[in-house]
C-alpha cells in the first residue's frame, strides 16, 4: 500500500466510529492496524451523519430494491441489495454496536428480510438461500413490545416463515398473535395500537397494510372482513385535500401515507363494487403526499410540512430521514405492484354531506359541503390524542384551518425535538397551575344528537368541569363552552379560548372578539359571540407543530380566581366570510 501517514492514535476499543462510519480492528500491530468497515452495506443518513443501524433503513432499502427489480432488473444493483442484507446479518448479532436509541427494531427488519427473500427467490443460489434462511431464523423478535402494529408484523413474519420453510411452530405463533390483534380491534373497525390507551390513525392503517399482506398469502374470509371494516373506518378520516394523518402519534408522517396507498389498492382488488370510491381516496392521498416531495433530490419530507428536514419540525426522537423514506418507498412500490391502470377507473367524489359518529371510540367525522371536522374523545397515552379540541378542521377554498393537536411530549419521544410550548397546541380551553399546564388529553365522554346536529363533549380539567357543545349547520360551526368550577381557588393563568393558527399559511388579523385568517382573498372568521371573560383575543406564543409554525390566539387571564360551583361560559362561531 506504500507509505501511510499516521494522523491519530489507534483506539483501544475493537470497534469505533470515524465521521459516523463504524470500523472494527481485524488485526492490531505496534503502529498499525488492519480495519474492516463494520457499516459496509448500511444506509448512511445525511442528517444524522451516521448509519442508524438499529433502525430499518437498510433492510427496507433491500426490500425496495428487490421489488423494483421485478419491474426493471437494471434499476437497482443486486450486489447493493445483498450487501444491505449482509450488513443486517453481520450487525444484528450484537444488535448494532453503535446503537443510540437503545432499542433494536427486530420486527421491522424480520418483515423486510422475509419479503426480500421472497422477491429475490429466482436470483439467489441455493447456498445463498440457505445462508439467508439460517440468518433469518437466528434473528430475535421484539416480544416485549405490545403495540398492535408490532404484533401484526410478528404475525406476518410467522406466516411468511411457515410459507417458506413449513415450520409448524410458526403456525402456533401466528394464531396467538392473531388473537392479540383481535383483542385490539374495536367494533367500529378501528385497531387500537396500545390497547385501551392509544389508537392513532397512522398505526391503524399500517396494521391494515400488514393484514393485506397476509391476505395475499392466506385469503381467509375472517381477514378480509376485518380488513374491509378497517378500511371503512380509515377512509372516513380523509379530508377533501387527502390529509388523514392528524390524530395520534405519528401525525403527518410519510409512514402512514405509504401504508395507506397500499391499503387502498388492496381494497380495490377485494371490493370491485367500491373500486371507484377507493380510487378517489387513493388519488387524494397521492396528491397530498406529492406536495411534499423534495423535487431536486427525489425524497419526501419525513413530516408533511414545508420546512427543511434539518429543522426536524414535528419529529419524534426516533425519527431518521432515510428510515422513513425507505419505508415509504417499500409501500409505494408494493402499491404500484398491484395497481390497476387509472384509465380503467373513473373515480367518484367523496360524499359532501355525511356524518359518522362511532359510539365505540366516540369519534365524530362530519362532512358538509363547505367544511370537514374531526373530533375525537382522545386517549391518555400521548399529547397527540386529545379530546375536546378538533383534531382537524377544513373549510372549502381555505383548506385545513387547524390540524394535528398536541405533538411529541418533552417527556415521551420528544426530549430532543419537541417544542417547549407544545402543550399549547390545542383548540380548547387551558389553564396553568404553578408550572403545570392542564390540557384536554382525554374527554370523559361524547354525546351525539342527530336531530339537533350537535356534539356534546364532557371533560374534567381538575379545577373545573367543561361541557362543550359543537353545533353544525350547512356553513357554520358554533361552539359553546360552559365551565363549572368544583372548588374555590385560583390559578396562574386561565385561557377560556385558545386557538393555534398557522402563521406560515394565513395572514392573521385579531381584534377584541374576532379573529380573521386570510388566504388568497378568502377569509376564515372566528368570532366570540358571548363571553363571561372580559379579556380580548391576543396573539401570544409561537409553536413548532407537525403542520409548521403556529401563533397562539388566546383569551388570556393571569392570576384567575374562581369560587365553588361558579358557572361561566364563552361562545364562538367558525365560518368562512369576508
Amino acid at each position: 500500500m506504500g507509505k501511510m501517514k499516521k494522523v491519530t492514535d489507534i483506539p483501544r476499543e475493537s470497534c469505533f466510529q470515524v465521521d459516523g462510519i463504524g470500523l472494527c480492528i481485524a488485526e492490531r500491530g505496534k503502529n498499525s492496524a488492519r480495519l474492516i468497515v463494520y457499516d459496509h452495506g448500511g444506509i448512511y443518513d445525511p442528517l444524522d451523519r451516521r448509519v442508524p443501524g438499529d433502525h430499518y433503513a437498510t433492510t427496507h432499502f433491500a426490500l425496495l430494491g428487490s421489488i423494483i427489480r421485478r419491474f426493471d432488473p437494471s434499476a437497482v444493483s443486486l450486489k447493493a441489495i445483498k450487501n444491505a442484507a449482509h450488513f443486517q446479518f453481520r450487525t444484528g448479532k450484537d444488535e448494532y454496536k453503535f446503537s443510540r436509541w437503545g432499542f433494536y427494531h427486530w420486527d421491522f427488519k424480520n418483515m423486510a428480510l422475509l419479503e426480500t427473500l421472497f422477491f429475490l427467490d429466482q436470483t439467489l443460489s441455493r447456498d445463498e438461500k440457505n445462508t439467508w434462511r439460517t440468518e433469518i431464523l437466528r434473528n430475535r423478535e421484539n416480544l416485549n413490545n405490545p403495540l398492535t402494529n408490532w404484533v401484526a408484523m410478528r404475525a406476518w413474519s410467522a406466516l411468511m416463515r411457515y410459507k417458506l420453510w413449513g415450520k409448524k411452530a410458526d403456525i402456533g405463533r401466528l394464531l396467538f398473535r392473531l388473537i392479540l390483534m383481535e383483542r385490539a380491534r374495536r367494533k367500529d373497525g378501528c385497531y387500537e395500537d396500545y390497547r385501551n390507551l392509544s389508537r392513532p390513525i397512522q398505526y391503524h392503517v399500517y396494521t391494515l397494510a400488514l393484514i393485506a399482506r397476509m391476505i395475499a398469502i392466506w385469503p381467509l374470509k375472517h381477514f378480509i372482513r376485518h380488513f374491509n371494516e378497517g378500511v371503512d373506518y380509515f377512509i372516513k378520516h380523509i379530508d377533501p385535500d387527502g390529509c388523514f394523518n392528524y390524530q395520534g402519534r405519528g401525525q403527518e408522517q410519510i409512514f402512514g401515507y405509504g401504508a395507506g396507498l397500499y391499503v387502498l389498492e388492496t381494497a380495490k382488488k377485494l371490493n370491485p363494487s367500491r373500486e371507484m370510491l377507493y380510487q378517489r381516496c387513493a388519488d387524494l392521498l397521492w396528491r397530498h403526499l406529492s406536495e411534499f416531495q423534495v423535487a431536486a433530490k427525489g425524497y419526501y419530507h419525513l413530516v408533511l410540512n414545508h420546512h427543511d428536514d434539518a429543522e426536524k419540525m414535528g419529529w419524534y426522537d426516533y425519527h431518521h430521514l432515510t428510515v422513513y423514506n425507505a419505508f415509504l418507498g417499500v409501500w409505494l412500490a408494493l402499491a404500484h405492484s398491484i395497481q390497476k391502470k387509472t384509465a380503467e377507473i373513473q373515480p367518484v367524489r367523496l360524499p359532501r354531506d355525511h356524518v359518522y359518529f362511532s359510539r365505540v371510540s366516540q369519534t365524530l367525522l362530519l362532512r358538509r359541503p363547505s367544511y370537514f371536522i374531526a373530533v375525537d374523545r382522545g386517549a391518555p397515552e400521548y399529547l397527540s390524542e386529545p379530546g375536546v379540541t378538533p383534531c382537524h378542521l377544513w373549510f372549502r377554498d381555505l383548506g385545513w384551518i387547524f390540524s394535528c393537536p398536541g405533538g411529541a411530549s418533552p417527556s415521551l419521544y420528544g426530549k430532543q425535538y419537541a417544542d417547549p410550548n407544545i402543550h399549547l397546541n390545542f383548540f380548547s380551553p387551558l389553564y396553568k397551575n404553578g408550572d403545570q399546564w392542564f390540557v384536554p388529553v382525554q374527554a370523559d365522554h361524547h354525546e351525539w344528537d342527530e336531530k339537533r346536529a350537535c356534539l356534546k363533549v364532557f371533560c374534567s380539567y381538575g379545577a373545573f368541569g367543561l361541557e362543550r357543545t359543537y353545533s353544525f349547520t350547512a356553513f357554520r360551526i358554533s361552539v359553546k363552552d360552559i365551565f363549572t368550577f368544583k372548588e374555590s381557588g385560583n390559578c396562574c393563568e386561565f385561557r377560556p379560548f385558545n386557538f393555534p393558527v398557522n402563521q406560515e399559511k394565513f395572514r392573521i388579523a385579531a381584534s377584541k372578539n374576532r379573529l380573521r385568517l386570510i388566504l388568497n382573498k378568502k377569509t376564515f372568521i372566528t368570532e366570540i359571540t358571548h363571553s363571561d371573560f372580559p379579556a380580548p383575543i391576543q396573539l401570544i406564543e409561537k409553536i413548532h407543530t407537525a403542520k409548521g409554525t403556529a401563533v397562539v390566539a388566546a383569551v388570556r387571564i393571569p392570576d384567575f380566581s374562581f369560587t365553588r360551583n361558579e358557572i361561566k361560559s364563552i361562545c364562538f362561531s367558525l365560518h368562512a366570510g369576508h
